[in-house]
């Protein structure tokens, strides 16, 4: 398997909006997974930014299946993501 970086820039998105989706995933157990290697999220200008690291971009697009209607629910814009192969991952 190859792991992928995937890097999302949410523009018009609060860490409110994306806390409210973080709750739903876990209540719902679509997180935690373990496919999902790194996780991050930051706030940048009233954009939201979210890079993770997945097993394989399989793994990524299964996650997003279920992710994608709860964000939208929430109101958070889709936006297409800026996928990468990941080359090297340091602890």
């Amino acid at each position: 398997m190859n792991k992928i970086l995937v890097i999302f820039e949410f523009p018009k998105t609060t860490t409110q909006m994306y806390d409210k989706t973080v709750e739903e995933l876990v209540s719902t157990g679509v997180l935690p997974n373990k496919s999902l290697l790194h996780h991050a999220a930051a706030p940048n200008n009233g954009e939201l930014i979210v890079t993770d690291v997945w097993e394989s971009a399989d793994a990524f697009n299964k996650f997003g299946e279920k992710m994608m209607p709860i964000a939208t629910k929430i109101g958070i814009p889709m936006v297409p993501p800026k996928i990468y192969p990941v080359h090297n991952i340091m602890p």
